[in-house]
């Protein structure tokens, strides 16, 4: 698998459902949401940037599920953002707003927020996981991990969301359901073999 309308035309093909181009268009968009809500080896995101503006207090998230590490440079030193919750951010502000540097990142209604509200504009550095560039797709030639390397999994959720939310058959529906999990479980344990050391690691009791 190789790009966006390749998906698509294996998932209408299988389901003998040729005439529903469009909807397993966003079955395929939906099903990457669902399953980058899952960190696998390849859907790590190192080193999203984006700019700051002054006075802007919220950004768009960059397609990262969660976050493992924000920072940004200034002078050539590094400055980590602590990750918070948003209401600790509410509870600080107290209705006033408060602007500097920012030490602080939350996350409220799908985007980024920084505490102090930026007075700089400086580049924000993110590593996490999430959906990758880039999503929605939109165009045929279109393509990222989820067409290679998470492709069956992608491509039997897909199916799953087709014969549920369009063609309403509950019961095969329930069968690719099963089968995407099975994809899942495996691609589960491809990253974890691909992230271990093979050491043990002793623990203090």
């Amino acid at each position: 698998m190789t790009n966006f309308i390749t998906m698509v035309n294996r998932v209408t093909t299988e389901l003998r459902r040729s005439n529903l181009t469009t909807e397993a268009k966003a079955a395929i968009n939906d099903a990457i949401a669902e399953a980058a809500e899952t960190r696998f080896y390849f859907n790590e995101m190192r080193g999203v940037t984006f700019p700051t503006v002054i006075g802007q207090e919220y950004y768009d998230d960059q397609g990262l599920v969660e976050i493992d590490a924000a920072y940004y440079s200034l002078g050539g030193t590094r400055y980590n953002l602590i990750t918070v919750l948003n209401t600790r951010v509410d509870n600080r502000a107290s209705g006033n707003v408060i602007t500097g540097r920012p030490d602080e990142i939350s996350r409220f209604g799908g985007q980024l927020r920084f505490d102090p509200v930026p007075n700089l504009v400086t580049t924000i550095t993110l590593d996490g996981y999430g959906k990758l560039d880039p999503y929605p797709l939109v165009l045929d030639a279109d393509t990222n991990a989820w067409m290679t390397e998470g492709e069956r999994f992608i491509r039997a959720l897909a199916k799953r969301n087709l014969l549920r939310d369009v063609v309403r058959d509950y019961g095969e529906a329930r069968v690719l359901d099963a089968i995407a999990e099975d994809y899942k479980t495996n691609l589960i344990s491809q990253t974890n073999l691909k992230s271990g050391t093979g050491t043990l690691v002793p623990t203090s009791f």
